[in-house]
């Protein structure tokens, strides 16, 4: 097999045909989060943007981070031996396409997890803005569920913000863990 040589710039270039203007893959944690924000806001390609989507994007960011951070199944993994529960290993991307912004975010998940994503995002897709906002008042009062994935209101957020419904895939990635993307439009 041979090996992958493709450069720097290659990659900067398919990014950016497919209207990718940042890209983020690594360990993240909350305080490169707050880093990550503060570059969104200074990207020019978000000049366009009016106020509202632009507050929108940045508040799907903050959610799809912190989703990264706390449910990742590979928490600290570049850390050695030490518990840092608020560090996970993700992708995020935004670009623009077709009149619309779009961010997409991915990490690796345990596969027991799966099944309970899919139907809490599948059934937001599924519901048109009303139903979201009405879910969403019904959901504040919900405790955390077992599995310690609260209430769902993070994906209920991002859906409240979103132009379109979320996209989402699972891709198998061993026995134990899959690879979980989530697209957003605004």
């Amino acid at each position: 097999m041979m090996p992958y040589h493709k450069s720097a710039y290659e990659f900067h270039e398919e990014l950016k045909s497919q209207g990718v203007f940042f890209f983020f893959n690594g360990t993240l944690s909350q305080n490169l989060l707050k880093d990550i924000i503060r570059n969104i806001h200074c990207r020019k390609e978000l000049e366009i943007a009016t106020k509202t989507q632009l507050n929108r994007i940045i508040s799907i960011v903050i959610e799809l981070l912190q989703n990264v951070t706390f449910y990742s199944s590979e928490p600290a993994k570049y850390c050695g031996n030490k518990n840092f529960s608020d560090i996970g290993d993700g992708i995020l991307m935004i670009g623009r396409r077709d009149d619309a912004f779009f961010i997409s975010c991915g990490n690796p998940v345990e596969r027991s997890k799966v099944d309970i994503i899919r139907s809490k995002v599948e059934r937001l897709s599924s519901m048109d803005r009303n139903e979201i906002v009405q879910f969403y008042r019904g959901q504040l009062n919900e405790v955390r569920d077992e599995e310690g994935m609260g209430a769902g209101l993070g994906f209920i957020e991002i859906a409240k913000k979103s132009s379109r419904p979320l996209n989402i895939t699972f891709d198998r990635v061993d026995e134990d863990c899959s690879y979980f993307s989530i697209t957003s439009y605004v």
